[in-house]
């Protein structure tokens, strides 16, 4: 999954890959049947706050599943641990510290081959910056997004 900006406070993530390319090619000749579809979600933050949250939660997120066997550092970089994004989220004026927390994850596959001894250390750490800085968020500010109830 890649996160590709849209506008200045929209992320599109999206996985578009051969299979889609494939299913579409088998609907219009029928060629080849059973694919999967690939995976499409757009989620609308508005303001600065929402997306650094956002980012936030999605590093301690990927930090625990890493942790935890869930997750590979390699599938951790294209969800969210790698330069590119690490360079969009900088586009949109995020809190440095936040920025830091995306740069460290980012260098998780060098500390894995040249030192795994200090990989358990640096999720440890970068797990404590984003829980400080998601504690040092102003949470009175109004939050736009509102996920629809079901009942």
């Amino acid at each position: 999954m890649a996160i590709a900006l849209v506008n200045p406070f929209q992320f599109t993530i999206l996985r578009v890959g051969l299979a889609r390319f494939l299913m579409l090619k088998s609907n219009l000749d029928g060629v080849i049947n059973n694919m999967t579809p690939s995976l499409s979600i757009v989620l609308r933050l508005e303001d600065k706050t929402e997306i650094e949250q956002w980012v936030a939660t999605m590093s301690l997120g990927i930090c625990a599943a890493i942790v935890g066997g869930s997750l590979t550092i390699a599938e951790a970089e294209t969800r969210l641990f790698n330069p590119h994004t690490l360079e969009q989220l900088e586009t949109l004026g995020l809190a440095q510290d936040l920025l830091e927390i995306v740069h460290l994850g980012t260098e998780l596959e060098d500390v894995q081959s040249l030192i795994p001894e200090r990989l358990s250390q640096s999720l440890t750490e970068i797990e404590a910056k984003v829980l400080a800085f998601l504690n040092g968020i102003d949470r009175s500010a109004q939050v736009t997004y509102r996920a629809k109830s079901w009942i």
